[in-house]
């Protein structure tokens, strides 16, 4: 992570010295978003997130493929810094953005269910948060190479699952998602000591 961020700083600031803005910053500011995020800085994530969805829009327009993961990646941050209806509304957004772009069943849609299941969860519909989660988790199934989109899924739905009072089953998610980090990002990765302190919290 601090060689990552190292390089991503390096790569913004050659950026804002650009006399003219680079089309493709969008991708650089989503990928700051998203290294914000697993690093548990949610006020940047959020921060860049924004920039990331702008910059796309901009450039591409809001039916794009781009927008649509970009908007996916801001809506999760803005759940997180509990602004959770406009983090709501900005992943409904991003999946109906993916509807005339891909077909029914594309793992793609998995990107703002993730966030949506969040979303419902802290807005107390827990019915519903489940509904979603369960659909993302139906749609990683048959693609192994997203393994740890599959274990943000988990730690969401255990969540969702904890709080409807199934602690068993909410218990094995959340030690999922660990083995899961542990073996894609190591023992000290923030996503891993997070999950560890959910379920020794559990």
């Amino acid at each position: 992570l601090d060689e990552a961020d190292t390089l991503f700083r390096e790569a913004l600031r050659r950026l804002e010295a650009l006399p003219v803005p680079l089309p493709e910053r969008g991708f650089l500011f989503n990928n700051l978003s998203q290294l914000r995020r697993v690093q548990g800085d949610h006020a940047e994530a959020e921060r860049f997130g924004a920039a990331a969805v702008a910059a796309a829009a901009q450039v591409w327009g809001e039916n794009n493929i781009r927008w649509a993961a970009f908007a996916s990646n801001w809506g999760r941050a803005l759940v997180a810094v509990g602004q959770v209806e406009r983090g709501r509304t900005t992943l409904i957004a991003a999946y109906d953005a993916y509807r005339p772009l891909r077909p029914a069943g594309h793992v793609d849609f998995a990107r703002p269910l993730v966030g949506l299941g969040a979303a419902y969860r802290l807005l107390g519909q827990l019915a519903e948060s489940e509904r979603v989660l369960r659909e993302a988790q139906a749609l990683i199934r048959p693609h192994p190479s997203f393994t740890e989109r599959a274990g943000d899924i988990a730690v969401e739905l255990g969540l969702t699952l904890k709080a409807l009072g199934r602690r068993a089953e909410a218990t094995a998610l959340l030690l999922e998602a660990h083995r899961i980090y542990q073996t894609a990002r190591g023992d000290a990765h923030p996503s891993t000591k997070q999950v560890l302190a959910l379920i020794s919290g559990s």
